[in-house]
């Protein structure tokens, strides 16, 4: 019985062995009797499509920055809009060949041209790590550097040329009145005009002070004292050249009018952005008009201007000028002056004046030797 169950066996093997085809290694299946040989389809898989990434798009703003120095730029994930695929033309099978080997014919697309970004769109980091593990070339052909720094016109306009140009001309104005009436009626004016012209070559500066008091309907002063000076510096010492007139008008003097002039050198004896002390030395003339004398008479000149700035509310400034006579030292004159400056108002440049004025005329024979003019007057700076 148990051999005829392995006969059974042996016998459906057999037929199974004639009847099933062996497949080769070369893809073609062999038949045992005399069958014709079929060839066998190869297997091609499509490709995905390709997309190409320009450079604008890789380095979009709205992409999240990597903050890892570790890493790349190039190792984040970017989000690409969606695009429509370009169709693959696949050429006709002639023999069997790996899907991996096969060519691709990819289409031909248009260069998109890159548009400039600005630079505040670009991330912070991208001046840092931006170019790590890369080639340099490959750097300029990505972001050139007029897209990280734009190149700025040599031109300028005329708004930024004025304001590199320095300030040439400033000036002041001080107005000051004030009166009584009842037992008595008094009102004093004052009047002041300061301007100033500043350059690397030449400083001139101009004043005129004007001053009247009167009492019970009587003038007891009125004087106009205007002053000029024009300096030009040396460029490489303190070392100063100067011209200077000088004019002083008053109705209660024995003259009307008394005319300075004067010419010398100066020395920049202290000049920093708080403090300036220039000392003067030279010589002139001057003269009394309407007078008992009208001669003129030569003179010296021995002065000296102080200015000092605290801070941006407060301003001092002295200056003191002494005039001998040349062939009579016993006879001269003198010319002070002393101001405080006090900022009140940094936007409308008002400040708070006091002023002190004093001429001294010795001999003086008609009239007082000494006069002094004080006031406190408001001023506006321009």
């Amino acid at each position: 019985m148990r051999s005829k169950s392995i006969l059974a066996a042996i016998s459906f093997i057999s037929v199974l062995v004639v009847a099933v085809p062996v497949a080769s290694q070369n893809g073609y299946y062999e038949p045992i009797a005399d069958q014709q040989p079929i060839a066998a389809e190869p297997i091609l898989e499509r490709l995905p499509p390709v997309e190409i990434i320009t450079p604008i798009e890789m380095f979009s703003p709205a992409q999240p920055w990597n903050q890892d120095a570790s890493t790349s730029v190039f190792d984040t994930p970017i989000a690409l809009p969606p695009t429509t695929p370009t169709p693959i033309e696949q050429p006709p099978v002639t023999q069997p060949a790996p899907a991996q080997l096969l060519p691709l014919q990819l289409a031909q697309r248009q260069p998109v041209p890159l548009q400039p970004v600005p630079t505040q769109s670009i991330p912070p980091l991208l001046t840092q790590r931006a170019f790590e593990g890369i080639q340099a070339s490959k750097a300029d052909m990505i972001l050139g550097p007029e897209i990280i720094e734009p190149v700025i016109s040599g031109e300028e306009t005329c708004d930024a040329k004025k304001k590199k140009a320095a300030k040439i001309w400033s000036g002041k104005v001080e107005f000051g009145l004030n009166g009584t009436e009842g037992n008595s009626q008094t009102f004093n004016f004052h009047i002041g005009f300061k301007t100033k012209r500043k350059t690397e070559c030449s400083i001139f500066t101009t004043s005129l002070d004007y001053n009247k008091k009167n009492s019970d309907s009587v003038n007891t002063a009125n004087r106009l004292l205007t002053e000029s000076r024009l300096e030009r510096p040396h460029c490489s010492t303190p070392w100063t050249w100067y011209v200077h007139g000088l004019a002083d008008y008053d109705e209660f003097q024995p003259w009307n009018v008394q005319l300075t002039g004067d010419t010398g050198i100066g020395y920049q004896i202290i000049e920093n952005d708080s403090t300036d002390l220039t000392g003067r030395f030279g010589g002139g003339c001057s003269r009394e008009i309407g007078g008992p004398n009208d001669d003129y008479v030569p003179e010296l000149l021995f002065g000296m201007e102080f200015e000092h700035r605290r801070g941006d509310r407060h301003k001092f400034k002295v200056a003191l000028e002494y005039f001998p006579d040349v062939t009579d030292f016993s006879e001269f004159r003198m010319v002070d002056k002393a101001s405080w400056e006090i900022l009140l108002d940094k936007e409308l440049n008002l400040s708070l004046s006091f002023n002190v004025i004093e001429t001294i005329n010795r001999p003086n024979p008609g009239g007082k030797e000494a006069d002094l003019d004080y006031s406190a007057v408001l001023l506006w700076n321009f």
